[in-house]
Formats: structure tokens, C-alpha cells, sequence
């Protein structure tokens, strides 16, 4: 895994615990977190390119990759928190 994907899973998860600890709703404390893991990522990215580089077109390309991973990941985890808490309806709804 590159370093700026991991850098985007950082930031995201602080900034997901900062929208935790301001007791936001889980999808727009995980949607603000990937927003500002996207930007970030993409920024870090367009440090590290070569000058021969168009600078919009580079950055235009990090943001569209990191958003499409960003948007997986929180697909797969809106999913899972629905499965989770759908496993927790009927655990409830089979002791009582």
C-alpha cells in the first residue's frame, strides 16, 4: 500500500474521531473524514509529482482515484454498519 493511501486512512480516522467526540451521526462524520482524507491525499500526491506535469490535470487525476477508493470504503462500511445493526434488531427482537 502506498504511503498516501495510508496518510488518507490516517487523516480520515482523526477526523472521523474529532466528528465522534462532536457526536455527529456515523455517514457524515465518515463522509467529512473522507472528504478531507481525499483532499489531503490528493495534495500530497501533487507535492510529490514531476514538474512536467499539468498541475490541474495531476490534481484533477489524484482526486478522482482517492475519491473512488474514498467512496469504496465508505460504501463497504455503510454496508457493514447496516448488517451490524440488523444482526443487533433481531439478537434483541429473539431474547425478548
Amino acid at each position: 500500500m502506498d504511503n498516501t493511501w495510508i496518510a488518507m486512512l490516517v487523516v480520515w480516522a482523526i477526523v472521523e474521531f474529532i466528528q465522534f467526540l462532536r457526536k455527529r451521526p456515523f455517514p457524515q462524520r465518515m463522509k467529512t473524514g473522507a472528504y478531507w482524507g481525499v483532499t489531503f491525499s490528493a495534495l500530497a500526491a501533487l507535492g510529490g509529482a514531476s514538474r512536467d506535469v499539468s498541475t490541474f490535470g495531476f490534481l484533477a487525476l489524484s482526486l478522482a482515484l482517492y475519491g473512488a477508493g474514498a467512496a469504496l470504503i465508505y460504501a463497504v462500511r455503510i454496508l457493514l454498519a447496516k448488517g451490524w445493526s440488523s444482526l443487533n434488531r433481531k439478537k434483541d427482537a429473539v431474547q425478548s
